[in-house]
């Protein structure tokens, strides 16, 4: 696949897929940007802010490199897969940006 086609993917899985999926199965993250944070955060490791330009008028997911890209759908994949997976990536996400105590590992 080439990077427009990643890209594609990516913001299916994330604006249209998970949100709808969210709504069915009660999930506790629901929104668009919500599974953005995660994902990113998840792919880093760390809060994404760190690692891609924040204030650029390029949105992050442009940011990301073909590996990223496809590292972002498979963590998205993973997501849709497991509600568990969506609560520990969560708590992840929340504790790399000093909202939550700490991180679940893997």
């Amino acid at each position: 696949m080439d990077i427009d086609e990643l890209r594609q993917q990516y913001i299916e899985l994330t604006d249209k897929v998970m949100p709808s999926l969210a709504r069915e199965k009660n999930w506790p993250v629901r929104f668009n940007h919500c599974f953005q944070r995660v994902i990113l955060d998840t792919l880093f490791q760390d809060c994404w802010y760190n690692h891609l330009n924040r204030s650029s008028r390029v949105p992050a997911y442009k940011q990301l490199n073909n590996n990223q890209l496809k590292q972002a759908i498979d963590i998205a994949q993973r997501m849709i897969s497991s509600s568990e997976t969506i609560l520990k990536l969560n708590r992840n996400s929340l504790a790399y940006r000093n909202k939550l105590v700490t991180p679940i590992n893997s």
